[in-house]
């Protein structure tokens, strides 16, 4: 599903500015999973965890395509190796701060501040100069006209 979302979202608002949105969108609902209750109350997990994978999936597919334009072919490789062991790199991290954090407030608490976290993470790209770009650059060279630009616009007033 998120897979065939980014299509649309990157046509419709740009792959730069549709990720952000899309992020921005998806992100928050990870604060959803720290409600969960037995019965009905597993329906906010569902949405949770539904909605915060769509956003995941279209990231990846976002991210994946501008990797793969971008680079040149002889590197492709090691970007994305380097990429996936930057990524999963997190994974036992989050891990062990998880069941510090379970250990020392509980596990609801623990998972309203890790949740918090993943709620927040799209700032990152809302605070980065990401956010004027409608798409993300296809080229080196096109980034770097891209640079020319904003530092002749912040020249300009």
């Amino acid at each position: 599903m998120g897979a065939s979302l980014a299509t649309r979202v990157g046509r419709r608002f740009g792959t730069g500015r549709g990720l952000l949105l899309l992020q921005a969108a998806t992100a928050p609902f990870a604060l959803l999973l720290p409600m969960t209750t037995i019965g009905p109350g597993l329906l906010l997990f569902a949405t949770g965890a539904l909605l915060v994978g769509i956003g995941v999936s279209v990231a990846n597919v976002v991210i994946g395509s501008f990797r793969q334009t971008y680079c040149p072919p002889y590197m492709l490789g090691r970007v994305v190796a380097t990429a996936m062991m930057i990524n999963h790199s997190t994974i036992p991290v989050g891990s062990l701060l998880g069941g510090v954090l379970g250990e020392t407030v509980g596990y609801r608490p623990a998972m309203w501040i890790m949740t918090s976290a993943v709620a927040l993470s799209w700032l990152v790209l809302a605070l980065s100069p990401m956010r004027r770009e409608r798409e993300l650059p296809r080229t080196r060279e096109q980034a770097q006209e891209q640079e020319q630009e904003q530092a002749q616009e912040q020249a300009n007033g």
